[in-house]
């Protein structure tokens, strides 16, 4: 499902997708995929795609830098309520 979804460009199954990959749910971990999986949702108005991608430049997780310009961009987005889904 997620698979299907991520292809037609849905937002929340392109962050699930994503995050499985990230995390090697459901098959071997593959950060580049997950990460742009992830950022695609982010992109498109996914909160959890935001949320994924602000946490993961605060802590410099799955291989991105330690950034809190980008994290607070990604994170303020989700507080702010400018993710549609």
């Amino acid at each position: 499902w997620y698979e299907r979804s991520a292809a037609a460009r849905n937002p929340k199954g392109l962050a699930v997708l994503g995050e499985f990959a990230l995390n090697g749910k459901g098959g071997p971990q593959d950060m580049a995929l997950g990460l742009v999986k992830v950022t695609q949702a982010a992109e498109l108005g996914s909160n959890r795609g935001a949320y994924i991608l602000g946490v993961s430049f605060f802590r410099g997780a799955y291989g991105l830098p330690k950034d809190p310009v980008q994290a607070r961009f990604w994170l303020k987005k989700v507080a702010d309520g400018e993710c549609e889904h």
